[in-house]
């Protein structure tokens, strides 16, 4: 019975030395999530301090790309302008060219009639 009793008090203190050694190292697991929660929430902070820095530029960003949006469009409608402003500058040109060609045929009607005319005509014309 001693014998059994020592046995047993031997497996009673093996199992309360591994109940302490285990609740030093839930102790420490404890104290290591304590440190890294502590340091999700610090991380937590600065990701949050950074998005709210970060929201000033984004909104910046997306005014900039809205500007460059018209910009574009300014100059596309530009371009089209311009393309109108050539093709109407080319018909004027086109007309200008029809109205010299009239005013010339004009003036060489004139000089046919003042060669059809006597020659007393022509000098009181060239008088005049």
């Amino acid at each position: 019975v001693a014998q059994n009793l020592q046995k047993h008090n031997m497996y009673i203190t093996r199992e309360k030395r591994d109940i302490a050694e285990k609740m030093t190292m839930n102790s420490n697991l404890e104290q290591k999530l304590e440190k890294l929660q502590g340091s999700i929430e610090e991380k937590q902070k600065e990701v949050q301090e950074l998005t709210d820095q970060a929201e000033p530029l984004r909104k910046k960003y997306q005014e900039i790309l809205e500007s460059q949006k018209e910009e574009h469009q300014v100059l596309t409608e530009m371009q089209t302008l311009l393309h109108e402003e050539k093709a109407l500058h080319d018909e004027a040109k086109k007309q200008s060219e029809v109205l010299l060609d009239a005013n010339e045929i004009e003036e060489l009607k004139k000089s046919l009639e003042m060669l059809s005319r006597p020659d007393k005509e022509i000098e009181e014309g060239l008088n005049k």
